[in-house]
């Protein structure tokens, strides 16, 4: 019998229940890359992730009592337009300006909707020498 949904670990149960509360929790990372890259390129990599680590195209389905974790098929055509919810590309913002600081800042503080959307977030900057790509992923 194949599981619907992942039943949560009780400590990702109390972060969840505590979010209206207490902001998430987000690690974000940045990753440099030497050279430019096309969006498009970058994009189909970090997509092709999602195929790799299949709890990054979770969602959050309530229950009478909990929680679970519903992990979307790889094919599943919701996951084309969470995937272009999550995946965002911000041009003409420099590495090394306030402005990009201030992004980075709103991304690391921004809210996830678990119910709605998947637990990351992606940030493109392309039009640096060296291109930077955040990604803010839920600590669930």
């Amino acid at each position: 019998m194949k599981q619907d949904a992942i039943k949560l670990h009780s400590t990702d149960f109390y972060f969840l229940a505590m979010e209206s509360c207490v902001p998430a929790q987000g690690l974000l990372v940045t990753v440099r890359f030497e050279t430019g890259h096309l969006v498009e390129d970058v994009r189909s990599a970090v997509r092709k992730t999602f195929s790799i680590y299949p709890k990054l195209r979770t969602l959050i389905v309530p229950t009478l009592f909990s929680y679970r974790f519903r992990i979307l098929s790889d094919d599943d055509p919701r996951l084309a337009h969470l995937f272009n919810e999550a995946f965002r590309v911000n041009h003409g913002i420099a590495v090394d300006s306030d402005e990009f600081l201030q992004c980075r800042r709103a991304l690391l503080n921004e809210p996830f909707a678990l119910e709605y959307g998947l637990p990351i977030k992606i940030v493109y900057y392309p039009d640096d020498p060296q291109p930077v790509l955040h990604l803010c992923i839920h600590h669930m």
